[in-house]
């Protein structure tokens, strides 16, 4: 028997689709804005039924975002719609790519063949030249995480963060390893629902309008 009542509530809000996104290159740490697409993006989710009112029509009462403008300008979107401002917390930034930054995988590929290989073999402890692996990510988004959900017990929040970050969240979530993160698909400007019981409940995963 559930010994909770009440449960905190997280919604998990990618970004939405930033300038150069369809030329497939990578920016953890690199600080790109939205899209005019990602801001319509956003703007949609915005207003739709499920931000706006929440699940049950229980309300968001804190959005917390990376500090990268990507996720900011998407939080300050989302926020407005409902009356609030968002906290920024710069430790829910993107995996930091080091030399990988602003290339892409075929550039990577022609550079640095061994590279990809050794991530295949190790994908949550390999570390792209001068960033981070998969584990220093949920190494430093963890006690994030465990901060904001108990300083809202009963409540709902929302974090607007990146596809790395909300994978390794909802992999925690699940119980899945560090190495499966890119079996869960993240979309730009997608929603995901956890409510917190005794045991965790994805009620919504990737959602968009």
């Amino acid at each position: 028997m559930s010994t909770v009542t009440r449960p905190t509530s997280v919604l998990l809000i990618r970004h939405g689709e930033t300038v150069d996104a369809r030329l497939g290159r990578y920016h953890g740490a690199t600080d790109v804005p939205l899209a005019p697409a990602g801001r319509a993006q956003i703007e949609r989710l915005a207003m739709s039924p499920l931000w706006e009112q929440g699940l049950g029509g229980q309300p968001v009462e804190a959005v917390y975002a990376s500090a990268l403008t990507r996720a900011w300008e998407s939080a300050v979107i989302l926020a407005r719609a409902v009356g609030l401002y968002p906290r920024k917390v710069p430790d829910l930034a993107e995996r930091r790519f080091g030399n990988w930054e602003g290339r892409t995988l075929a550039e990577i590929t022609r550079d640095d063949p061994g590279a990809l290989a050794a991530w295949a073999h190790d994908p949550a402890g390999f570390r792209p030249p001068g960033g981070e692996s998969v584990a220093d990510l949920a190494a430093r988004v963890r006690p994030i995480w465990q901060d904001l959900v108990a300083a809202h017990p009963g409540g709902r929040l929302a974090i607007v963060s990146h596809g790395g970050v909300i994978r390794v969240l909802l992999a925690d979530l699940l119980g899945l390893p560090l190495a499966n993160l890119l079996r869960l698909r993240q979309d730009f400007a997608a929603l995901s629902v956890v409510e917190l019981w005794d045991e965790p409940v994805l009620e919504r995963m990737n959602w968009r309008p």
